[in-house]
């Protein structure tokens, strides 16, 4: 009956009304454009801020909060605005969920469905725009696609948001519990290659439009691609340890990390020393695969040292080393 009059409607289009007459970001007219770059800078360097309204907003159930965002939209509400609102559903909606340990915690079908519909419908409203949400977030909604068994473009989604904004990611953003069946890996692997790859992929495409006015090359800052290289390092530091990933899943990612991101490689060299007290049954030619991702040349003097009295190392990645 309520549909039939359109009540629901006419309640949603009055809300999105209210909250559009009270909000700063809501531009009147759909044709204004909004300078991508800027608008990525301006919410990267702002703390994220939650409305009056926002609250009020995660009681309502899921289809009807994606209509009243649609028509917030309509009304001219900038998407990339909508980051603080979707992260406080999310949260209140996704609670009860193992996200940060090995396993899934069971919970009833009916209750799991639920979760799904909401995490995909969250996924689908999330700002374009780079640097909208946080990597921490987007981690917290991967981790829940993965235990809730979403769909596979909800999770490539938010592994290719995450690997756009991989530089202002931590460690712990990347530790992704493996759900797989018992004896594989403790953390999903194959999930951070992927959103490495996204990166390297989006650097690419990023490196192609950074000309200037007399269409000569400009290089981007370094410090970003630098700070990447750090990242995923230490991550190849962190699953080193764990015996059931093997010499290709380990290569796999090393090779993934620019060689121009590394001033040293004393890192890789970390990560790799790791690795092989870990795996002391590789065979020799395993473990020269494993060394051949990194560059003698560019180890400190500290690390020459000890790679010099390193028996984990094959014999000649320790005369390469004594070379030097």
């Amino acid at each position: 009956m309520a549909e039939k009059v359109k009540l629901v409607s006419r309640c949603i289009d009055a809300i999105a009304f209210i909250v559009c007459k009270e909000s700063q970001f809501c531009m009147p007219g759909r044709g204004d454009s909004v300078n991508e770059s800027a608008v990525s800078s301006a919410v990267y360097h702002s703390k994220p801020v939650v409305d009056w309204w926002a609250e009020d907003l995660t009681v309502l159930r899921i289809d009807i909060f994606q209509r009243v965002l649609i028509a917030m939209m309509a009304r001219g509400f900038k998407q990339y605005a909508l980051g603080p609102v979707l992260m406080l559903y999310a949260q209140k909606s996704l609670r009860g969920l193992e996200l940060f340990g090995k396993g899934r915690k069971k919970i009833e079908p009916r209750q799991e469905h639920e979760k799904r519909v909401v995490l995909e419908t969250i996924v689908s409203l999330l700002p374009k725009e780079k640097n909208a949400m946080s990597v921490s977030f987007l981690s917290m909604l991967l981790r829940a696609a993965k235990t809730l068994e979403t769909t596979v473009a909800c999770q490539l989604d938010l592994e290719k948001r995450m690997g756009m904004q991989l530089a202002q990611a931590v460690l712990d953003d990347l530790l992704i519990p493996s759900y797989s069946f018992t004896g594989d890996t403790l953390f999903d692997v194959d999930t951070v290659q992927r959103i490495m790859s996204n990166y390297l992929e989006y650097e690419t495409e990023g490196s192609r439009l950074l000309y200037n006015a007399e269409d000569e090359y400009v290089s981007s800052p370094p410090t970003d691609m630098e700070r990447v290289g750090k990242l995923m390092e230490n991550y190849l530091a962190e699953i080193a340890t764990d015996r059931n990933v093997s010499v290709s899943k380990f290569i796999g990612i090393a090779e993934l990390v620019p060689e121009q991101s590394r001033a040293t490689e004393d890192g890789m060299y970390r990560a790799v020393d790791i690795y092989l007290k870990a795996h002391p049954a590789l065979s020799d030619m395993e473990r020269k695969k494993v060394c051949s991702m990194m560059d003698c040349q560019k180890l400190s003097r500290e690390a020459c040292a000890h790679a010099a009295q390193n028996d984990r190392l094959p014999v000649q990645t320790v005369v390469q080393v004594l070379l030097l």
